[in-house]
């Protein structure tokens, strides 16, 4: 009876492990998303200079919107 106490007991900090790692995993996502709406004008600049670099980025556009 103790092996599958053991087993419980491995199982359920092995849940506990993950679900902390999910909850770390989130708050980072949630920074990151913060700072994405913080910083929306100079990421749509950045974005937009690297198109003018393109040849032809609207038809590069399309081609990866029409593959999606």
């Amino acid at each position: 009876m103790s092996s599958s106490n053991s087993t419980f007991q491995s199982s359920s900090a092995q849940l506990r492990t993950v679900g902390s790692l999910w909850i770390v995993y989130g708050v980072i996502r949630l920074v990151l998303a913060a700072l994405l709406i913080l910083y929306t004008g100079t990421v749509t600049v950045m974005f937009g200079t690297l198109l003018n670099r393109v040849a032809d980025p609207f038809t590069l556009m399309s081609f990866f919107i029409s593959h999606t």
